[in-house]
């Protein structure tokens, strides 16, 4: 049996026990790539499957080229993934790194329209958003509609900024940020902005997405 490997360098101690927490209730096997790993820059046979948690933003250098040998170590991890087509659940900063290796843009800072405050009260941390209908997300989430999802992100891509080789699955009613991505050319590959660790903030629906990558990191790949 195969196991989900979990990118988690330089990740918040609290972010990996809930996402190990919702594996654990799941009854997934999984195993974590520390930095150490990463930097080794190849994925173990037995890693069937990939989770790629949220972490600090990506930094960028004056040529918007990417300035961070761990985002550039985590990238080739997650190529070697879609190299093997294996399914790979990305999450805040997994999110962006999917889009930036499969050709996106850099992300856009978002405070300006996205996190909205008012004097002396506290961001709102939630918004609301569409998961449209088709292709693997819906079918996985078993609905499409509108959902409330948390909101802590501070930079988002557009269409302008999205992957040609990526599809957009949910938008931010708001303001048009998206929100859920997925590849077309592989058999699952879902990206969430927002964060799906955080799964207490949102509709209980979502568990469905580690239910998949689990599922489906179970069956033996082929090398």
């Amino acid at each position: 049996m195969g196991e989900i490997g979990i990118v988690t360098a330089d990740r918040n101690p609290k972010d990996i026990e809930l996402c190990t927490t919702t594996l654990n209730d799941i009854g997934a096997k999984f195993h974590f790539l520390n930095n150490e790993e990463i930097f080794t820059k190849r994925l173990q046979v037995q890693t069937t499957g990939l989770l790629v948690m949220d972490g600090p933003s990506v930094p960028f250098n004056d040529d918007e080229k990417i300035d961070d040998s761990l985002a550039l170590a985590e990238m080739e991890i997650l190529k070697q993934g879609l190299e093997r087509d294996l399914p790979i659940l990305c999450i805040g900063r997994g999110f962006h790194l999917l889009n930036l290796l499969e050709g996106g843009a850099k992300p856009v800072s978002i405070l300006s329209n996205h996190l909205s405050q008012k004097e002396n009260e506290d961001p709102r941390h939630e918004h609301l958003i569409f998961l449209s209908p088709g292709a693997k997300t819906s079918a996985t989430m078993g609905t499409t509609g509108f959902f409330k999802v948390n909101s802590y992100h501070n930079q988002g891509i557009y269409d302008k900024q999205k992957s040609d080789n990526l599809i957009a699955m949910a938008y931010a009613v708001e303001d048009g940020l998206i929100e859920i991505l997925e590849s077309p050319n592989h058999s699952w590959v879902v990206a969430t902005q927002f964060n799906l660790e955080k799964l207490q903030e949102l509709p209980r629906l979502f568990v469905n997405l580690f239910m998949a990558l689990m599922e489906r990191s179970e069956i033996k790949q082929e090398i």
